[in-house]
């Protein structure tokens, strides 16, 4: 024991432990149930952080899908703007409006599923 000069209390050095011998066979199945202890809290963890980050995934998946929802409600709100403006900027009945409109629609989206069915 021996007294630190810049505090009050007393510190205790404990001896270095002596082990005793022991054979081969012994050290190595002691080195096989460590490895297999690793193993087992390697799988727990890779098998936890999968969990997390499926749950993530899982909640990133919703608020997208979410979001291209309210954005698809907001696309086909604004079409319907357009088929009205249409209308009352022009003398065209409003059935004539809705057929420019969604053929101007239809254009894009034919030629879009056309590209991807020769991709």
């Amino acid at each position: 024991m021996w007294a630190d000069p810049m505090r009050e209390e007393v510190i205790s050095r404990e001896p270095y432990r002596v082990y005793p011998r022991t054979d081969c066979g012994a050290l190595l199945t002691g080195l096989m149930h460590d490895a297999q202890k690793l193993l087992r809290q390697e799988l727990a963890l890779a098998k936890h952080e999968i969990q997390i980050e499926l749950r993530k995934t899982i909640r990133a998946v919703m608020c997208l899908g979410i979001g291209i929802g309210i954005a698809g409600i907001a696309g086909w709100l604004l079409i319907l703007m357009v088929v009205h403006l249409v209308h009352a900027l022009t003398a065209l009945s409003l059935w004539a409006c809705y057929g420019i409109v969604g053929g101007l629609c239809a254009v894009p989206g034919e030629s879009y599923s056309s590209s991807a069915s020769r991709s």
